[in-house]
């Protein structure tokens, strides 16, 4: 994971959520950032069909990777309630959608779509997210088990 790339999206996402910390009703910002978790798996799908290498343990880890965002979100929605910390939800749920939105982006190119020249690595440095290392750091746990099991 590229530091100085985490800190752009921290601070771009921190920068959004200051702006949008007045107006309230952050339900509605979960439900875009839901509506871009579907269009992201929509699109993976899509691609992984298209370039012939589906497959249902890679589309399953995606969905833990999309639940561990909004569980870490959920425990911002605690912070919130607990210290009124309101920012942080907004941070988080933004952090995420810059997520999703590079991750829709690079899906589109990989399928050969007219993407700018460089983007793709741009968006390749912002698709990985907290919730990519959490799910990579399970699935690694896992297969540490049944590498024991099988021994």
């Amino acid at each position: 994971m590229d530091i100085k790339t985490e800190k752009i999206k921290t601070a771009f996402a921190s920068l959004t959520a200051l702006l949008i910390f007045f107006t309230g009703e952050s339900y509605k910002h979960i439900i875009v950032l839901i509506l871009l978790m579907a269009v992201d798996t929509f699109i993976g799908w899509i691609k992984g069909i298209k370039l012939k290498e589906w497959k249902s343990c890679k589309a399953r880890w995606g969905a833990v990777g999309k639940i561990a965002e909004l569980l870490l979100i959920a425990c911002l929605y605690a912070l919130d309630w607990v210290f009124s910390l309101d920012f942080l939800k907004y941070i988080g749920i933004y952090y995420f959608g810059i997520c999703e939105i590079a991750s829709v982006f690079e899906n589109f190119a990989e399928m050969g779509g007219n993407v700018p020249e460089g983007t793709v690595e741009l968006l390749r440095g912002l698709q990985y997210s907290i919730g990519t290392e959490f799910v990579k750091k399970i699935k690694k746990l896992i297969e540490n088990i049944d590498d024991k099991d099988k021994k």
